[in-house]
């Protein structure tokens, strides 16, 4: 990151990236969700069956597409660098934004300073605190700097071509695969749990398949609700 001429207030900054930290787990959390829904859907073939007869099949393939969208928005969100204003006047709140802020002179050590204080092992905890950081700090550099093909830039690719907005290529760009998402999402799991640890000693653990027991609901419930579609679609 180049360096900061102007002046900043240290606490301001800090406080801001615990706020950053809180909006990132509820993106991640958010982007966990639809991942889970967008399985689940995928992953019930009986029903599938069922539903594509029915009267629910254009909603179904509404819900569908809208939860992978969601996927490839909210974990792009989370990787976009800051604008060009700047880490310190930037409205985003994203992993490399965090990373810039932690950049700035102090901010680390304050963190690190006030780890001392979370519990009895003092200045362990502060060590924890920057072996966290640089683990962060490592992970992250290597998703931004990853080629052939580099995951996070397809995802953005296919989201500001298809999703965000409309734009136009005159050559034909590389699509992201399924498996990216996947891949990326684990990986922004990661980072965000380091993040968290570093800004506030947080130990994050995700709730796991509670959106997946509801949707598989969802949609065994609309699946039984039309049987006789599913049986003329069967026969037919």
């Amino acid at each position: 990151m180049a360096a900061v001429a102007e002046e900043f207030d240290l606490h301001a900054v800090v406080a801001r990236l615990r706020h950053a930290k809180a909006r990132i787990v509820q993106c991640v959390e958010w982007a966990r969700a639809t991942e889970e829904v967008w399985l689940a859907f995928n992953q019930a073939k009986d029903d599938r069956h069922a539903i594509a007869a029915s009267p629910a099949s254009e909603a179904a393939r509404v819900y569908e597409k809208a939860a992978l969208d969601a996927q490839i928005v909210m974990i792009t969100r989370l990787l976009d660098p800051p604008s060009r204003y700047g880490a310190l006047a930037t409205n985003r709140m994203s992993l490399p934004v965090c990373r810039d802020l932690l950049a700035l002179p102090g901010v680390a050590d304050r963190c690190a300073e006030e780890a001392k204080g979370w519990n009895e092992l003092g200045d362990a905890s502060a060590g924890h605190v920057w072996e966290r950081l640089e683990r962060f700090r490592g992970r992250l550099n290597a998703i931004e700097e990853e080629a052939d093909p580099n995951r996070a830039a397809l995802l953005r690719d296919f989201r500001d071509e298809n999703i965000a907005h409309e734009l136009h290529f005159e050559e034909k760009r590389e699509r992201p695969l399924f498996r990216h998402i996947r891949e990326l999402l684990d990986e922004v799991m990661a980072l965000t749990e380091d993040l968290a640890f570093v800004v506030e000693g947080d130990v994050i653990r995700w709730r796991r398949d509670e959106t997946t027991a509801s949707a598989r609901a969802l949609w065994r419930a609309v699946a039984e609700a039309y049987p006789l579609e599913a049986k003329q679609k069967s026969r037919g």
